[in-house]
């Protein structure tokens, strides 16, 4: 009769790891590397992989199995003595070398699988032991019927002198995790959008996954828990509910007392990355590349980085816990220094590649540059206008959108927009400072008439142009007039005052040749050919009757033609002294 021990029973609704069940099992047969560890951060699912292993291969492959847990179990004769209990022997002396003997002893093929031995692993002294066991035991021309299965959160130390798979788990795929959430929460019918958007949310964690379904099962809606997961994933965990203490102690476990402190350090510092980053982008927040692919390797070896095909990524629900022990674990200084110096280098590439989008023949490449950095930049900016101090910091991000406003226009959505220039907006307000908050309501405005194709009047563009315009007139000085800002709001207030007709449209067409004086004595060749191009586009459409005696002499035949000349004179002009092309 096949020997079967301690394996705990299949967890239910296995599912997503299929593959790597096959994997293992095929790489364990024959003369392939006898011993798998499996490594993962705590939740992966390690335990029900390894589990699921022992039952196909106890009921499919005739092996024996015994299982044992080294969960707590700091020392290895302890491991040894809890072993041979297993195989219902009493414990020597020596226990280590008896249960050496005694699984070399058996006589049928065996798989042995030996779950959660990171405890053992970091103690000075007991991890170098414990590799040794295990290659000793694997090394012996008695033991060639025994297989091996790890699972641990760490990889082995030390160098083994034989070839072994190393199976580094990753979270569930979407697919598989939706259908994971959706049987465990017993719902009937398809996997409908709802469950996609949570199970995305939970990352792919298992027991993540498992927690969140014994919460909707216990009546949390599933609406409140995905606006928890996406805002802040640990705060789920944080709910009073037995199973998410326990893993949150869990977690919080192996970052405080498991995971090697350099390591802890680069997790704590590339937590200020939203989503993917590459080596490069890391050495914004670790200064020495050299250290920094290093790290990367160790971090990949734990099961803590991912690779894909833009580089890395961290699991949210282990940044969300980098972030939270930094500022539990005295690390919140290095904590800050990374977040400031990850905000001060994407706000100034913001910075960069609007002026870059500006110069000649390398428009193209700016916009390239902002879509590949899009979700870094996004973050910095909303980090600086959510911090309290410093005020500089804040006023510095919200003028750098202010001179971005035709960049970002161009190359961000609608609701990205007015959601990014309405927060810039409260800031502005916060801080007192009135030119600024015109300015923004002037790109506001701005957006409201693209948003409008600017072939219709748009009243909220009217409206919030209006407001800009009557903060600049009543409330900034002179000085703090002549500038492209006001030039921007004057010119697009007449715009649509045009729109507006009737006794309008003279305004409005004052108000943009007003405009276009003042950016004749700011000096600048494409904002003038800018203004040119409003002030025609005006007198086309709207107001064709209103330049019949404005015939220039020596010029072209009317008013508009004169315009579209100057327009282009300027537009060649900025080209030769190296501006945006047309």
């Amino acid at each position: 009769m096949k020997l079967c021990k301690g394996l705990p029973q299949k967890v239910k609704h296995f599912t997503g790891r299929e593959e790597d069940v096959k994997e293992i099992i095929e790489n364990m047969k024959g003369s392939n590397p006898r011993l798998t560890v499996i490594i993962a951060a705590p939740g992966y699912g390690k335990t029900a992989l390894a589990t699921e292993i022992g039952h196909e291969m106890y009921e499919k492959n005739e092996l024996a199995v015994i299982y044992v847990s080294a969960r707590k179990q700091c020392l290895l004769e302890g491991l040894a003595k809890d072993i041979l209990e297993c195989l219902d022997k009493m414990p020597g002396n020596d226990p280590v070398h008896q249960v050496q003997f005694q699984l070399m002893a058996l006589k049928k093929p065996t798989l042995l699988i030996i779950d959660n031995t990171e405890d053992l692993q970091i103690v000075q002294g007991e991890g170098e032991k414990f590799s040794s066991f295990i290659e000793k035991l694997l090394n012996s021309k008695n033991a060639s019927h025994l297989g091996v299965i790890l699972t641990t959160r760490v990889p082995l130390s030390g160098l083994l002198s034989f070839d072994y798979q190393e199976k580094k788990l990753k979270p569930l795929n979407e697919i598989p995790s939706a259908e994971l959430l959706h049987h465990l929460t017993q719902s009937k019918g398809i996997v409908t959008k709802v469950w996609k958007d949570l199970a995305q949310a939970c990352g792919g964690i298992p027991l993540y996954i498992r927690i969140v379904a014994s919460l909707i099962r216990g009546s949390y809606k599933p609406s409140a828990l995905l606006e928890k997961l996406t805002n802040n994933p640990i705060a789920v965990l944080e709910i009073k509910h037995k199973a998410a203490k326990d893993y949150h102690e869990s977690l919080l476990k192996f970052l405080r007392d498991t995971l090697e402190k350099d390591l802890l350090n680069a997790l704590i510092r590339v937590a200020v990355f939203p989503k993917d980053f590459s080596i490069q982008d890391a050495t914004v927040v670790i200064e020495d590349k050299c250290d920094c692919e290093i790290l990367f390797v160790r971090l990949v070896e734990h099961a803590l980085l991912y690779e894909n095909e833009n580089g890395y990524m961290l699991h949210p629900l282990i940044q969300s816990l980098c972030r939270d022990h930094a500022e539990s674990s005295g690390k919140e200084e290095e904590a800050r220094n990374s977040q400031q110096k990850f905000n001060s280098h994407y706000v100034n590439m913001l910075d960069e590649t609007q002026k870059q989008f500006k110069m000649l023949n390398s428009s193209n490449l700016a916009i390239k540059k902002f879509y590949a950095n899009k979700l870094n930049i996004f973050q910095a900016l909303y980090n600086c206008l959510k911090q309290e101090k410093p005020e500089e910091t804040k006023g510095r991000c919200v003028f750098i959108c202010i001179t971005a406003t035709d960049f970002l226009a161009k190359v961000i959505t609608s609701d990205e927009f007015h959601k990014l220039y309405s927060h810039c907006s409260e800031t502005a307000q916060k801080i007192k400072d009135r030119q600024m908050y015109s300015a923004l309501l002037t790109s506001l405005g701005f957006r409201h008439i693209i948003d409008s194709a600017h072939l219709k009047l748009n009243t909220k563009a009217l409206e919030t142009l209006q407001q800009a315009y009557n903060i600049q007139v009543n409330e900034l000085s002179d000085e703090q007039l002549c500038n492209e800002e006001h030039a921007h709001c004057k010119s697009k207030l007449g715009l649509c005052f045009v729109m507006t007709g009737g006794e309008k449209v003279e305004k409005g067409i004052t108000f943009v040749k007003e405009a276009l004086e003042l950016r004749k004595k700011l000096g600048e060749e494409i904002a003038i050919a800018a203004g040119y191009g409003e002030l025609a586009s005006k007198l086309l459409l709207n107001a064709p009757g209103t330049a019949k005696d404005e015939n220039p002499q020596g010029g072209p035949s009317n008013w508009v033609d004169h315009i579209i000349y100057n327009m282009k004179t300027f537009i060649y002009s900025g080209i030769y002294n190296r501006k945006r092309p047309l």
